[in-house]
């Protein structure tokens, strides 16, 4: 009698367990084809490319976010394998498969750094930039641009970035230095210094902030080093154009030197070459001339 009620209370349990199971399962599909319609409604308000807005992709975002997951849990939490095939069959299922393979990762990247993304847009210094990004994959690559410049700027100028963790006072701060790294960067494009001493180190963050320390320490010396007010304040309304300013006229000096010294080295060469001439012609003279018979004075 006691065996027949063990058994009745595993059979309830199991059913249980599947009802649970059966549930959960309705549940987690039911929340799939919710987030997939939204992202779906989201794609054709505008059926061009060109004409979607950041806002959209931000809707469309977590549906990718969600079939990455969903795949992650079949391949038991490794990228490779069975992941593959689950998100396929997920994408097709849920009509997610019509974006590029570098779009859909761009929007599990934003969702997934949603926080720092956001933080880091509205607290972009120039409106262009705002209404150029607004293509997840355009978006992503400025982002991580930024990131490595940001870790590189840190570590310049540890007072300048705080000790705050909030991502908009960071990248606030960040934003209103950058303004500042521009202007110098354009600058070196056509100044000799201080341009980055190989084509390679254009794409070393930190080496690009290390030379931008170095002319705000020069800059900072200049401007101590001034004693004409009008000077001074030239620099103070642009700095980096009054730097700029101050680096060509040098240059211009620079070269009226070399040219100089080359007209002078031109001259001096001339009057060598004339000297070494007059030599060689009397040289040639003294061998035709007929030699001299000399005498001994006895007669």
């Amino acid at each position: 009698m006691q065996q027949g009620h063990s058994e009745d209370a595993g059979d309830w349990v199991s059913a249980q367990a599947d009802a649970d199971t059966k549930a959960k399962a309705a549940a987690e599909e039911a929340e799939n084809k919710r987030i997939s319609e939204v992202a779906l409604a989201a794609l054709v308000e505008f059926p061009e490319l060109r004409k979607r807005t950041l806002d959209i992709w931000w809707r469309v975002a977590p549906a990718y976010q969600r079939a990455k997951q969903h795949a992650l849990a079949v391949a038991g939490g490794k990228m490779r394998g069975p992941y593959d095939n689950a998100l396929r069959e997920y994408l097709h299922q849920y009509g997610l498969d019509r974006l590029h393979k570098g779009t859909r990762s761009a929007l599990v990247f934003m969702q997934e750094n949603k926080e720092d993304l956001v933080a880091w847009l509205d607290t972009m210094a120039t409106e262009d930039n705002k209404t150029r990004l607004v293509h997840p994959t355009l978006v992503v690559a400025q982002y991580k641009d930024d990131r490595k410049h940001l870790a590189a700027w840190k570590a310049e100028f540890p007072n300048e970035a705080g000790k705050s963790n909030s991502p908009w006072k960071i990248w606030e701060k960040f934003h209103l230095a950058k303004a500042k790294f521009d202007p110098w960067l354009e600058a070196t494009e056509f100044l000799e210094w201080p341009k980055p001493s190989a084509e390679k180190d254009l794409t070393v963050p930190d080496r690009l902030w290390e030379q931008y320390r170095n002319y705000k320490l020069q800059l900072d010396g200049e401007l101590k080093s001034m004693q004409a007010k009008p000077q001074r304040q030239a620099f103070d309304a642009d700095p980096i154009q009054g730097w700029v300013e101050r680096l060509k006229g040098e240059r211009v000096k620079e070269n009226e030197d070399a040219n100089e010294a080359k007209a002078r080295g031109e001259t001096e060469a001339e009057d060598e070459t004339e000297e070494d001439e007059t030599k060689v012609e009397a040289k040639s003279e003294a061998e035709d001339s007929p030699p001299t018979r000399r005498t001994s004075g006895i007669r």
